[in-house]
Parts: structure tokens; sequence; C-alpha cells
């Protein structure tokens, strides 16, 4: 598990905020674990083989309060079942798009790649501009959709620090040539959502290393302001 530096990302966290990340599976997704006061805990995106972050929240004495999705393809929710295991009754929340893909092979692709997944469904969505709360902070989703249909992104109180999924990457985008993918979308998605945010604002992605609104405006060669 790698620790990522929260400093002066946000205004109102406590000495106990911590958010670590690990890269999980052949597809090295990335999986966050946050927690805003040592207590509460979400889950982002759990890929497969999960130990090491459920290790890591039962050492902290962390308390899942939700496992949040950014989509449902299968290398996000591969690790879900497990998860669950560990920390029964945790709501599962999704963008209501993809309510019911992490339980079809053919919707979360797992089918195309010769491993069928169905992995628990969501106990509960969200749509653009609600709101989740984790102790006494409120983060804000943001649908972007161009990836997968429901593709979400989670920008935190202040806005300088956002989980975004497969939605940006540090140079890149994420695949459009998926069902259910679009690049206009998804170019459209990431000038409106994300490159309307503060160029200090720090984007972990679901793969690979994170970056910043600034520099990607600046160097995506896929997507410019």
């Amino acid at each position: 598990m790698h620790t990522i530096d929260l400093a002066g990302r946000l205004p109102d966290a406590t000495e106990h905020a911590r958010l670590w990340s690990a890269a999980l599976g052949p597809f090295e997704t990335n999986t966050y674990l946050y927690t805003p006061d040592g207590r509460h805990a979400w889950i982002f995106d759990p890929g497969m083989g999960p130990a090491p972050l459920v290790e890591l929240a039962r050492r902290e004495q962390l308390e899942p309060t939700a496992i949040v999705l950014t989509h449902a393809h299968a290398d996000h929710v591969l690790g879900l079942a497990e998860v669950l295991e560990a920390f029964p009754g945790t709501p599962v929340l999704i963008h209501e798009a993809e309510r019911h893909w992490p339980a079809d092979p053919a919707l979360n692709l797992s089918a195309g790649m010769g491993v069928p997944v169905s992995a628990p469904s969501p106990t509960g969505t969200f749509v653009h501009g609600d709101t989740l709360t984790i102790g006494d902070q409120a983060w804000t989703v943001r649908h972007t959709p161009g990836h997968s249909p429901g593709g979400c992104v989670f920008v935190a109180p202040g806005g300088l620090l956002a989980i975004v999924g497969d939605t940006l990457f540090s140079g890149s985008i994420g695949r459009t040539d998926l069902p259910g993918g679009d690049f206009d979308t998804l170019a459209d998605s990431i000038r409106r959502e994300l490159y309307t945010l503060d160029a200090r604002c720090l984007c972990l992605p679901g793969h690979g290393p994170a970056t910043t609104v600034g520099r990607e405006r600046q160097h995506n060669p896929f997507v410019r302001r």
C-alpha cells in the first residue's frame, strides 16, 4: 500500500486523515482507501486481490462505511466480494446507469475476458451533483461518461483532490472503444467536469500515476482545454 500525501489538499481534514492506494491484479487497478478521521473509511474500486487493503483497514481499526465505484468494468469490481466478506453489510454505491453491471458478466466485460464474474450488486446509486458524506466531509459526484455510461469522479471538499477512475490518466484518457464508450462524450466530460477544477487539483486515476488538472490541461495529447 502506498500513502498519498494530503498536505494542503483537504482544508477541513483532521490530523487523522489518511489516503492509501494499491495497484491490484493483472490490470494494476488503483484501489484507494480513505479515512478523514482515523475511524470511518471509504474503499474506492476494489480490484482483484484486495487482501493488502483489507489488512490495512483492520490494522488501522477503520470502519468502512461505503465501497464507492467509479464505474463497473470488471477490473474495478473483481475484489468486491472479498471486501464484503471481510466487512459484511458495507454499502456499495455506483452511478445509476451501471447499477446492473457488476453482477452481469456481459456488461462488466468479464465475459469477453474468458473469465465471467458476477460481482455483488450495488446497494445504492448516485447521480451527477449528489454529495457523498464521510465523517464531516461531503464529496461531490461528477458524472463523466465516455469511458463507460456511468463513469464518475469524486471531488473532495475544497476541490484540490479528486478520485477520477478511468476518465483521465496522466498523459492519457480512458479507452472509448469498449461497449458504451464514446470519445467525443469523454472529451466533453473531461473539459466540463475536470478541466474546470483548480489547476492544483490532484487527480488519482484508476491506473497509473497521479497527475494534476493543470498538467493535463497543458500537456494531455488527447484532450486539450
